[in-house]
């Protein structure tokens, strides 16, 4: 992973398994990273390389196509295959009806 702020890599890599990695994005506070892998998402601290959990954050019904995280860090918006748009609170992983 790359710091842009500080130009520098980090010192670790986020491994995603390589058949089901889809997509990933930093949180707009730029403290996480959000991944995607097939119908799971993944919140990664950017300080330390580690998941923020032990398990997966999101499971999605349908396969993930992107995500996204919005400004404040607070918020997760992903898109499946068969479905609409869904919005998760990244701190306690509901989504938004």
């Amino acid at each position: 992973m790359i710091d842009v702020g500080r130009r520098a890599l980090l010192p670790y890599e986020i491994n995603l398994a390589p058949h089901e990695a889809i997509d990933a994005a930093f949180t707009g506070d730029g403290r996480s990273v959000l991944t995607a892998e097939n119908r799971h998402v993944e919140l990664w601290d950017v300080r330390t390389g580690r998941a923020r959990s032990t398990s997966a954050l999101y499971e999605a019904q349908h396969p993930i196509v992107w995500v996204t995280g919005d400004p404040s860090g607070r918020l997760g918006a992903l898109s499946v295959e068969e479905g609409p748009v869904e919005v998760i609170d990244l701190l306690t992983p509901i989504p938004f009806s």
